[in-house]
């Protein structure tokens, strides 16, 4: 029996080495799949995902199926080979995206657990967003896909075996359940101020203008405490022609040497747990878990623009993580920095 992780983010890393501890499992028998250039610890068999759902979906809805199937099976002989053709446990974060119930729903997968991974894990069982193609659709995605797709997409479906955390939000009332306990460095990081940002203008959320206000006046903030050096990281999903390119143009005109950016492999995570660093950011899951690992955090959702939008985006968020994280209310706000 092999055990296939699916690891796309620093967070699941983590975890996803955790449930290897916790369930002694033994590395011949292990798998792991890394998506969005994440690199896996040395020991283990890891191999490159070579599809996606972002920004290139790898398996659309044609009227033409052929290249469809021809995906699909590309896919399976991907899964043969990593599994040597055995029956395996998948672990993995959610199933909405279609790549990721192709995976479960492969002939030699007995099963799959699900894995925390931010705050899509925080949503209450009750009010799972639960999505049903129409007649058309399904028939269309039948003759793409067979019956490999379910009629209903939802990122949390209850058929899983366990879902495993860490944080006391992930998997409220779920089945099921269990927790593991992350285990990062020992030795201090030096980092005090760490600026996370997400693609809230790639998801249509803000516009890039808003986007950059906020940026502006919480740098403006920072400076007025003497903080001298930001590190910051962008998200996986942020694109160079839609808000990097901008962001950067920004750092570049306030004052570069005050950005210093964090290379894609290092885990915000494990900066929370071992330095004395404050997080920024509007609406990462990192202001949840930098509180919960030790650190301080601060979203500065109230130095944007007003938006309908972003305020409707913030109320469908987890109960957990609205109640769990601070908020920059103004220029006039008592914050202590780091």
């Amino acid at each position: 029996m092999k055990h296939v992780f699916f690891v796309h983010s620093q967070i699941t890393k983590l975890i996803s080495l955790e449930i290897i501890n916790k369930l002694s499992l033994k590395q011949q028998d292990i798998a792991i799949i890394t998506y969005r250039g994440i690199i896996f610890y040395a020991g283990y068999e890891a191999h490159i995902f070579p599809f996606s759902h972002y920004p290139v979906e790898s398996f659309t809805i044609q009227k033409s199926f052929f290249p469809s199937k021809a995906s699909l099976h590309s896919l399976d002989d991907f899964i043969g080979k990593i599994t040597e053709n055995q029956s395996f446990i998948a672990y993995l974060p959610q199933l909405n995206e279609r790549m990721l119930e192709l995976i479960v729903s492969h002939s030699k997968c007995s099963k799959y657990n699900l894995i925390e991974e931010g705050k899509l894990s925080f949503t209450e069982l009750q009010h799972r967003k639960i999505q049903k193609y129409s007649k058309k659709e399904y028939f269309w995605l039948i003759l793409n896909y067979g019956r490999r797709l379910s009629r209903t997409r939802t990122y949390l479906p209850d058929t899983y075996d366990l879902a495993f955390k860490f944080s006391d939000a992930a998997f409220p009332n779920y089945p099921r359940v269990e927790k593991v306990n992350l285990h990062c460095n020992s030795s201090e990081l030096d980092y005090h101020n760490i600026l996370v940002l997400e693609p809230l203008v790639e998801a249509g959320i803000l516009n890039i203008e808003s986007y950059l206000l906020g940026l502006k006046k919480l740098i403006e903030i920072l400076k007025k405490e003497g903080v001298n050096t930001v590190h910051y990281k962008f998200h996986p999903e942020q694109q160079e022609n839609i808000s990097k390119s901008k962001i950067l143009k920004l750092f570049g005109e306030i004052d570069l040497a005050f950005f210093t950016p964090l290379e894609s492999d290092v885990s915000l995570e494990q900066i929370a747990i071992n330095s004395p660093a404050t997080f920024y950011s509007v609406s990462s899951s990192m202001l949840y878990y930098a509180s919960f690992l030790g650190s301080q955090s601060y979203s500065f959702l109230h130095l944007l623009p007003h938006s309908e939008n972003l305020s409707n985006y913030f109320e469908t968020q987890p109960k957990a993580y609205r109640e769990n994280i601070n908020y920059i209310e103004d220029f006039q706000a008592e914050i202590t920095y780091q």
